[in-house]
């Protein structure tokens, strides 16, 4: 169930996606946030195992806000590992 500030831009309204600001930034932060975790795997894994926990700290808050909605409510889908 995709919720309305999910939405891609609506051709139909003529709103286009910025190629730069979509599609490149992205994968450049992806391909950034991958080498570095690596290094740090190779040099310091505390500070590896630390970026990690971060990151999934910040994903799971994310996808409880998505999960709410604008409105505050939960949408009833289940618990993550359930």
């Amino acid at each position: 169930m995709a919720h309305a500030h999910m939405k891609g831009p609506d051709p139909a309204r003529g709103l286009q996606e910025n190629w730069l600001l979509h599609k490149a930034m992205p994968w450049l932060i992806a391909f950034f946030y991958y080498h570095v975790s690596w290094i740090c795997s190779w040099e310091a894994s505390r500070i590896s195992y630390r970026l990690n926990a971060e990151f999934e700290d910040h994903a799971e808050h994310e996808y409880n806000d998505v999960r709410r909605g604008p409105s505050g409510v939960r949408d009833g889908m289940p618990e993550p590992g359930t």
